[in-house]
């Protein structure tokens, strides 16, 4: 496998070449229960043809923004959404694959972007020094414009130049999942990201706390909050190995909960791509 690296003033980028997706289909995401409704345009205005049922999968037709087009043996050709979706390829295909690893400039803090063909990972995004915009934002406009969904986003713990910028990424992108170790930093700047959590919908996985709605206390009274946030978990963080798409997986190798220093490690991670540990 070549390794290809470039450098310009906003990013680091790994690469690993690859060509275009081979032999693909279409499933629903594991957190599907019931169903993925089938369109027959890239709308939620327009006719619903049937139903992808967890199971199942239909071909790979091609893609628009936040939809796939896709070739079901029952329904036939439709759109499904990007957010209940994902594309698989066949394991002969997985040498082909192509993944981008992009660690941002965003000065003082931390923000990694990984993309595979099937799927986007976010690793943190914060900075000390970016108090007016959101260079992380800023990133994805130049460099992968058409990214309107995150299938999952990493929070290594709650200081500024970690999760600054998350509440924006909210704002702007369709977050699927959310994994974060639900050890409360009593800052306004986590209080704020914790409402943008709440308001979002996605999956927030911590753990701290089991499948339900729960306070977060924080016991501070930020700009027009409270001092607590009610939240909607889904299950709680554990140990284990989750599939991330075609040829790439992320282990959690360590869960801690327990309220000890904000500066302890509370979550270890590995993330694997073609068989090859990238992050």
């Amino acid at each position: 496998m070549m390794i290809r690296i470039a450098l310009a003033t906003v990013l680091v980028a790994f690469l690993t070449s690859g060509a275009a997706l081979g032999q693909a289909t279409v499933v629903p995401t594991d957190r599907v229960t019931n169903g993925v409704s089938i369109r027959a345009s890239a709308t939620t205005d327009s006719t619903r043809v049937g139903s992808l049922l967890p199971g199942e999968s239909a071909a790979f037709i091609g893609e628009v923004p936040n939809w796939y087009r896709i070739d079901h043996p029952e329904h036939g050709t439709g759109f499904v959404s990007k957010s209940w979706t994902r594309v698989v390829t066949d394991a002969a295909d997985a040498s082909d694959t192509t993944f981008d690893i992009y660690v941002v400039d965003v000065a003082t803090g931390l923000a990694i972007f990984v993309r595979g063909q099937d799927f986007n990972l976010v690793y943190d995004a914060g900075s000390n020094d970016d108090l007016t915009g959101n260079r992380f934002l800023d990133f994805l406009n130049e460099v992968v414009p058409n990214t309107t969904t995150i299938d999952h986003l990493l929070i290594s713990h709650a200081h500024r130049d970690h999760i600054s910028m998350l509440p924006g990424l909210l704002d702007a992108t369709q977050v699927a999942h959310i994994w974060d170790s639900g050890v409360v930093y009593a800052s306004c700047t986590y209080q704020t990201l914790l409402e943008r959590i709440a308001d979002e919908g996605a999956q927030y996985h911590t753990a701290v706390h089991d499948a339900g709605q729960h306070d977060v206390e924080f016991n501070r009274d930020c700009a027009n909050t409270g001092d607590s946030v009610n939240m909607t978990f889904a299950s709680r963080m554990s140990t284990g190995t989750i599939q991330l798409g075609n040829n790439a997986s992320m282990t959690f190798l360590h869960v801690d909960g327990s309220p000890r220093s904000d500066l302890d490690t509370k979550i270890s991670y590995s993330i694997t791509i073609a068989q090859s540990n990238a992050l």
